[in-house]
């Protein structure tokens, strides 16, 4: 029988488990059930292992301990929470691949999505050398450093050069080029080293360049040089041209190592050319001989040769006397006075001289008076009857007595009209003065100096139609001599150009010689061709051998009885003579006016015009 104590206790404990279970089955209904997450997007679908991933979803919750997301099975940490986002990383030890990623909030799981696990980049180049011959151009490709990496682009970039700036690299294909010619000198450098950088992101590698460079011949050779020249030749005359053979044209200098005596001859760095530069070494009694060394570089090769320069004697300049032979220098006029003295001329310009039995008679041209006739000894002017009562409308350039009458070139004014330029004959009767236009207008252009030949055919320095013209003596053409063009070219008639011609004299076998602005030319009927005698197409002064001498602006010339030519170098205000062995000379300087006309008496006597001087010179040259 139950003590009455645990009868009663035992009501009190079946009491007290009824209400443990209600109270705990109230708890249990109290606490609200987990919502389904749900996983919506990643805010990246691939990346290495370590890259940050966020995942955007609903009903994640607050608390780390009841999430957990996994990349397939392998579980990564989450690193922050909220109810709408995870934000983990890619778990290590994973497999690179497409894998499924989900979040698990307590027991439920989302739905999954794709991310695509990236394996490690990987960047790997190779050492890149080369051979490349000295001296290559500017920008010459010189190869490609050769690198891989497992996906990406690559940077590729200098670090290091033995020779700063030698190299260029393309930075997108890895791609070497020359940046700086002069290091490429295997004078300098037999090699070129560099360092490259490759880099994909924060992975690099590192190639080394090696640049073997060969030698390369930069100067071929260089000539010994030997020449001649006239002694006294003027300042900076030419002399002649070094040759030599250079790999790279553009990059040579030549320079004087060594000369005796010193200071003689320069030279042009960038030609070569032999120049004179102490005239007063340039003799022969003193200094038969100039010679040195001369040098030619490029780039860092330099090589040598002598020079040797025969100074060749020249005759002394011979004594010349001048005095004025008729007219006033100060004086001008067109009426004369009746004695030698009183003859006066305003524009005293071209004329001939013809001995009549020894006594010199001087036809001269006077541009505003017209033209005189000078008989040295006794006078008698023409102005009057050869010249017509318009003066102002006819301007005679040169004369020359032919026969018993005189050819002339002279030019005719009309109001309101073009020059006329013609050729013309005058005749004087006794009694009457006849002018006939031989040849008129076109196609001559500007016609000056005037000669007739042994054979009577006429001569025409056709000026500014830069032809000679020959018309026999009734004024039929007979030879044009030049084609028109500026220049100084020489070839045979057709071929041949003139740069200004003034003045034509013909030798006995009807050679011509040719006052050609800047030089002296010459027309052998025989061959047919134009040579260049002395002087060049272009203004100077000098003396010297005949490619040496220099002109400016030669007016007239005279053919002297032993060949020698005189020449009105004008704008020099010099009288020079052009010697038969091909030398030129200065016989009259200093005139202090510019000389135009010349009149061969015989080979120690000549009569000459001056510009703006009213009269007739005379020169007498004595040895």
């Amino acid at each position: 029988m139950m003590p009455p104590f645990l009868k009663h206790n035992r009501t009190f404990f079946a009491l007290l488990a009824c209400a443990t279970f209600l109270l705990t089955s109230c708890n249990k209904d109290d606490e609200p059930a987990q919502p389904q997450p749900t996983l919506t997007s990643l805010n990246i679908t691939e990346g290495e292992v370590g890259t940050s991933v966020t995942l955007t979803g609903r009903n994640f919750g607050t608390s780390t301990n009841d999430v957990k997301v996994f990349f397939n099975t392998t579980e990564a940490i989450v690193s922050s929470l909220t109810t709408t986002q995870v934000v983990t990383t890619v778990p290590s030890g994973i497999t690179p691949g497409e894998v499924d990623v989900k979040v698990s909030v307590k027991t439920l799981e989302t739905a999954s999505q794709k991310f695509t696990v990236l394996a490690p980049i990987t960047v790997s180049a190779t050492d890149f050398t080369t051979s490349i011959t000295e001296n290559p151009g500017a920008n010459a490709i010189l190869g490609t450093v050769q690198a891989t990496t497992n996906r990406g682009a690559l940077v590729y970039s200098l670090t290091s050069q033995s020779v700063s700036g030698a190299f260029a690299i393309n930075s997108s294909n890895g791609q070497l080029t020359v940046a700086d010619e002069s290091a490429f000198d295997y004078e300098v450098n037999t090699s070129l080293t560099a360092t490259i950088s490759v880099a994909n992101g924060t992975e690099t590698a590192t190639a080394n360049v090696t640049i073997m460079i060969t030698d390369a011949v930069e100067v071929g050779n260089i000539q010994n040089f030997t020449t001649s020249i006239a002694e006294n030749p003027g300042a900076n005359a030419g002399i002649g041209q070094v040759s030599a053979s250079i790999l790279n044209s553009n990059e040579k200098t030549f320079a004087i190592v060594s000369q005796t005596p010193a200071g003689a001859v320069s030279i042009d760095a960038s030609t070569g050319l032999i120049q004179v530069a102490s005239p007063s070494l340039f003799d022969h009694e003193n200094n038969p001989t100039i010679t040195g060394v001369v040098s030619v570089t490029s780039r860092s090769e330099t090589k040598t040769a002598t020079f040797t320069i025969t100074v060749t004697d020249v005759s002394e300049a011979p004594s010349v006397t001048v005095s004025a032979v008729a007219g006033d220098a100060n004086l001008g006029g067109c009426y004369d006075g009746g004695t030698l003295e009183h003859i006066y001329f305003t524009r005293p310009f071209f004329g001939t001289l013809q001995n009549n039995n020894g006594t010199p008679t001087i036809y001269l041209a006077d541009l505003t008076c017209g033209i005189k006739k000078v008989t040295l000894g006794a006078t008698t002017t023409l102005s009057s009857e050869y010249f017509p009562a318009d003066v102002a409308a006819e301007q005679f350039s040169d004369v020359h007595p032919y026969s018993n009458y005189l050819l002339a070139t002279r030019k005719v004014s009309s109001p309101g009209k073009a020059d006329s330029h013609q050729i013309v004959k005058i005749e004087n009767d006794g009694r009457n003065i006849n002018v006939t236009a031989l040849v008129a207008g076109s196609p001559l252009v500007y016609p000056v100096g005037i000669t007739v030949g042994g054979n009577g055919n006429i001569y025409v320095a056709d000026q500014s139609g830069r032809r000679i013209r020959v018309y026999d003596n009734n004024g039929s053409s007979i030879a044009v001599i030049g084609n028109g063009n500026v220049g100084g070219t020489d070839g045979d008639e057709v071929t041949a150009t003139f740069a200004l011609v003034r003045d034509v004299q013909v030798d006995a076998n009807g050679v011509m010689y040719i006052a050609d602005r800047y030089s002296i030319r010459k027309y052998d009927p025989s061959t047919g061709l134009v040579n260049t005698l002395a002087g060049t197409n272009a203004s100077g002064d000098a003396v010297g051998s005949a490619s040496q001498a220099r002109f400016n602006e030669i007016h007239a010339i005279g053919l002297m009885p032993n060949g020698d030519i005189l020449i009105a170098d004008h704008l020099n205000t010099k009288i020079k003579v052009l010697r038969t062995n091909g030398t030129v000379e200065t016989l009259l300087d200093n005139l202090n006016a510019y000389p135009e006309g010349i009149m061969i008496q015989d080979n120690n006597t000549f009569y000459f015009t001056l510009q703006n001087r009213y009269a007739l010179y005379k020169a007498v040259i004595s040895n």
